[in-house]
């Protein structure tokens, strides 16, 4: 029971990564921060395209309705 609230106290640094406790000039650092700027640069495209086609699509939404709307107002008969 006392060495599970030994092994608790020292949490933090047994679930902490690389960038937050580690010897920053060790090369795992290093490698960890390398993964974590990788991971962003793909990520901020692929989110910033999404974000990009969701506005291009009601962009060509709002065309469209407009354009429905005066074809409709000019194909409407005249009433005698």
């Amino acid at each position: 029971m006392i060495s599970l609230f030994s092994s608790l106290s020292d949490l933090p640094s047994l679930l902490s990564c690389f960038t937050c406790m580690g010897n920053s000039d060790d090369p795992a650092v290093h490698a960890a921060n390398m993964a974590i700027l990788f991971m962003l640069a793909l990520l901020v495209p692929v989110l910033g395209g999404l974000v990009g086609l969701i506005f291009h699509f009601g962009r060509r939404e709002k065309r469209f309705a407009a354009l429905e709307a005066t074809n409709a107002s000019s194909s409407t008969p005249d009433s005698p």
